[in-house]
């Protein structure tokens, strides 16, 4: 069995999971979310008091990924994976500050936490395991920064924090599972057959 090596003078390599079919995948996604995030932006807009942040935080996702395309073209994976990993969790820490400011100041619980699966899920499949955890728990302790913080004592989010950064925690756990016995699956299948 193949021990597979990681050459640390590469950080992103040493960091991130990159090929074609994910990075391809991922642009394309982000490009498709981008317009529906606008819609429902304006469809909320009475109930949304952020909802130009979430139409300006889109029109930067679609523009980043469109100015990706040439880096896959190019066949740069693993910039493109940086740099798609860097944005995404910048517009969405920017954009859930905003709505968790927003809801502390109406003393409501925002569903905006619902994104940071996704993220988590997200961060499962692109980084290597360990960085993966570390995602998980950096993205885990910022959410719940933001509600210790901004919340008054006895708020329903106050209440409910445990049991979302554990929501959290094992959704990041168990994603980083699943996606490192997939990789290590196809990385067997792969070498067998190179054996054939």
């Amino acid at each position: 069995m193949r021990i597979p090596t990681v050459d640390w003078r590469r950080p992103a390599e040493a960091v991130l999971n990159a090929s074609a079919a994910l990075e391809w995948g991922m642009v394309l996604f982000r490009l498709g979310v981008g317009p529906v995030l606008v819609v429902l932006a304006v469809i909320g807009r009475d109930v949304l008091p952020y909802w130009e942040a979430v139409i300006a935080a889109a029109g930067v996702l679609v523009i980043v990924n469109l100015a990706m395309l040439p880096l896959l073209r190019r066949k740069q994976y693993l910039a493109v994976a940086a740099m798609g990993t860097v944005v995404d969790t910048a517009l969405v820490a920017a954009v859930s500050s905003l709505a968790i400011r927003a809801s502390a100041e109406e003393v409501s619980t925002s569903e905006m936490w619902l994104i940071f699966p996704l993220l988590l899920v997200s961060g499962a499949y692109r980084f290597r395991p360990v960085f993966s955890l570390v995602y998980v728990a950096l993205l885990s302790g910022w959410y719940a920064a933001h509600i210790t913080i901004l919340f008054p004592p006895g708020a329903r989010a106050l209440r409910e924090l445990p049991i979302r950064v554990a929501f959290f925690v094992l959704i990041g756990v168990l994603s980083t599972i699943m996606s490192h016995g997939l990789r290590r699956e196809r990385s067997a299948q792969q070498e067998h057959g190179d054996r054939l």
